[in-house]
């Protein structure tokens, strides 16, 4: 009695491909999850940063030049905002 074994190349072929799908998928879906969290961080760290920025120039600058009172971070993010709501910045 001989036992033959049957090997179909194309059902081969066809796992092989379906294992390579998969795996692209899930690369392209890492990807796209690290790329969101990347931008999450921008965001939040721009949100943190511009009025700490702002802040200092204007306590730099404005009182030495017209003699305006120093501001805190609140009123400086208050400002941050109401220059992005005016100019339309685009992120």
């Amino acid at each position: 009695m001989t036992d033959n074994v049957y090997f179909n190349p194309r059902k081969a072929a066809e796992e092989v491909k379906s294992e390579l799908l998969a795996e692209l998928d899930r690369r392209e879906e890492e990807k796209a999850n690290i790329q969101a969290g990347q931008k999450a961080i921008m965001v939040l760290g721009t949100l943190i940063l511009s009025p700490v920025i702002m802040m200092l120039l204007w306590n730099w600058l404005m009182p030495l030049l017209f003699g305006l009172k120093t501001i805190g971070y609140f009123q400086a993010f208050g400002l941050h905002l109401l220059a992005r709501l005016i100019f339309k910045h685009d992120d």
